[in-house]
């Protein structure tokens, strides 16, 4: 197995932290489905109900010719198609994927291609990314590279990330460093960029002392020009088979749960909130169903 992409470095601990609660995924309620045709298409319908009223989406995805395509139209009228191979040559593998809303689609054409090289000991991506409309004023193309070398035998990955604007000039660069094992990761990490610098650590482990199913995590950072410091606790158990729960708390006072209970063979729902335990802000809440 090749080393993961830089973004992928921490993603255990991400998820575990920031997925799947309402302050990220910004729905009340939600029903989504994943389904595949007798031809080898997978369609995955979904609508969601958020702040800003009904959002919904179709995706279509199928492969053909050694590429997979995937199509995407939503309720807004934008639409995007990727295309990419399904086997790297030469562990070199790319992407590009081209979208826009219907109604201008000329004026709001936005484009991105991606380019990776994966080898047993590192991984390289370049992406460049063209959206005109994007940033009110902002550069309409940036791109990023990200590299990661380590080695598998004992554990250990570092890598860094780097986005660029259309001039060349550096916007953001992210380092970190990964110690992983079969049921752990630990990993330091930095982020400078237009928001100021963030330096921080992480840690994720399946743990066995509460049993096999059952996963705990945490993360530190600080911020070095606020100079605030932001701890981040969480865990996720499975007290059936067909039962997750995950819960998360910060220093901040940002508590959210998460209950997910598999109600048929293709049948999950998941019901999650957010609220503050110092009373600030709201309570925020979201119901998901699932069908596969």
């Amino acid at each position: 197995m090749a080393f993961p992409l830089f973004k992928d470095l921490t993603k255990s601990v991400n998820d575990l932290l920031k997925k799947g609660y309402p302050s990220a995924d910004k729905y009340a309620f939600r029903v989504e489905s994943d389904t595949t045709s007798e031809s080898g298409i997978q369609f995955t319908p979904s609508i969601q109900k958020t702040a800003s009223g009904v959002e919904g989406e179709m995706k279509a995805k199928f492969t053909a010719r050694d590429a997979t395509v995937t199509t995407v139209a939503n309720l807004k009228e934008e639409v995007s198609l990727e295309v990419s191979p399904t086997k790297a040559i030469r562990g070199f593998k790319w992407a590009a994927l081209i979208g826009s809303t219907a109604s201008t689609f000329l004026e709001k054409l936005r484009g991105k291609l991606t380019i990776e090289h994966r080898t047993d000991y590192s991984t390289t991506a370049v992406s460049f990314d063209y959206a005109p409309t994007a940033g009110k004023g902002g550069d309409p193309v940036k791109a990023n590279l990200s590299s990661v070398v380590g080695s598998k035998d004992a554990g250990f990955a570092g890598g860094f990330d780097v986005e660029l604007s259309q001039t060349g000039e550096m916007k953001a660069i992210s380092l970190a460093v990964l110690y992983s094992r079969v049921d752990m990761d630990v990993s330091l990490f930095s982020k400078n960029g237009t928001l100021g610098t963030t330096v921080g650590a992480n840690f994720f482990q399946k743990s066995p002392l509460f049993g096999r199913d059952t996963t705990v995590g945490g993360e530190i950072t600080y911020d070095l020009g606020r100079r605030n410091t932001l701890l981040t606790l969480g865990a996720q158990f499975k007290p059936a088979e067909t039962s997750t729960v995950k819960t998360r708390i910060d220093t901040k006072g940002l508590m959210g749960v998460s209950l997910s209970e598999k109600l048929r063979d293709n049948l999950t729902m998941t019901w999650t909130a957010d609220w503050n335990v110092f009373g600030e802000g709201v309570f925020q809440y979201g119901v998901k169903l699932a069908f596969k």
